[in-house]
């Protein structure tokens, strides 16, 4: 007896039971082709694919979903016994919407927030067959709508989505449950205000990292001006300053002499103070050196000319 019942209570704990899911499968949103069709072999729809479908919340529980008392945060558990035969291979599925209304308004759309799914979409449908959804909080979601329903959860269900039943060419509802505290205005999503902030169809909004700042590049350096040399191509030629009195200018070295160093003879040309400056082109300087040469050698010739003859005794 203890076996059995261990033996039971680790079947349950490893039976398969789906879990909510976002990536398996995705949600409808392709309503153009809403909905798929059903399995060759299943000759039903809506209600009539399961077997034994009950909805528990808390104590509760019903074989219809709108029979529930639902406040949010509540969590809905759909369990059935099986599938009708031929019908083994259709999808189940359990969600919850955000909608605008306390009740079904075909006019409004509500939109997909949490579901689980079972069948070959996702998760295979194994005994026990069972599914789970909880109700958002009243500040995400005032009103509901939740759905069991065949195949994969609709992304919208209304004018600008699809229908699991109305308008439909086959049922694909298989219960469902309104509810909720007016005004039903749900908080808008911040990427998109025309959808509620809880759906799915809200992008979330990406973090951006602040890149790090840029330091900016140093100004280009500007070159010291350098002062070009002087040119040195041409001299200043010193104008020679005039001898102090009583001297005069040795022809030979220019260097100032006193006149009493100069011998009779001429051993060095006596000149007059004023000195004439050294200007104009080197030939110039040159006819000057010559009649100074000339006339020093004249002054020679007379000098010699008067010396007295010496006489015999």
């Amino acid at each position: 007896m203890a076996v059995s019942m261990a033996v039971g209570l680790l079947f349950v704990v490893i039976g398969a039971t789906a879990q909510p899911s976002y990536a398996q499968p995705a949600p409808v949103t392709d309503f153009a082709t809403y909905p798929p069709s059903l399995p060759t072999t299943c000759t039903v729809t809506g209600p009539d694919v399961v077997e034994g479908a009950r909805y528990t919340v808390g104590s509760q529980t019903a074989t219809d979903l709108g029979a529930l008392t639902l406040v949010p945060g509540d969590v809905v558990t759909m369990n059935w016994d099986g599938f009708t035969p031929g019908c083994e291979e259709v999808g189940i599925g359990l969600s919850v919407k955000i909608a605008y209304d306390v009740t079904f308004d075909p006019n409004d759309d509500q939109y997909l927030a949490a579901f689980s799914y079972c069948g070959p979409e996702g998760p295979l449908c194994a005994a026990p067959y069972q599914l789970q959804v909880t109700l958002l909080p009243a500040a995400t979601a005032p009103c509901w709508q939740v759905d069991a329903h065949l195949g994969a959860p609709l992304s919208v269900v209304g004018p600008s989505g699809a229908y699991y039943n109305l308008n439909s060419p086959q049922n694909m509802l298989i219960s469902a449950n309104n509810g909720g505290t007016s005004p039903c205005t749900p908080a808008p999503c911040e990427t998109n205000p025309a959808v509620p902030a809880g759906s799915i169809e809200c992008q979330p909004v990406t973090p951006t990292t602040a890149s790090p700042p840029t330091t900016a590049a140093p100004p280009p350096t500007t070159a010291t001006p350098t002062t070009a040399p002087p040119d040195i191509s041409q001299t200043t030629v010193a104008t020679a300053a005039s001898c102090a009195a009583g001297q005069v200018r040795d022809v030979d070295t220019g260097l100032c002499i006193d006149e009493s160093s100069v011998s009779v003879l001429g051993a060095r040309q006596q000149q007059p103070q004023q000195i004439i400056p050294v200007t104009g082109s080197s030939t110039g300087n040159l006819v000057l050196a010559s009649v100074g040469l000339f006339l020093f050698g004249a002054s020679l010739v007379l000098f010699a000319r008067r010396s007295p003859t010496t006489s015999a005794r």
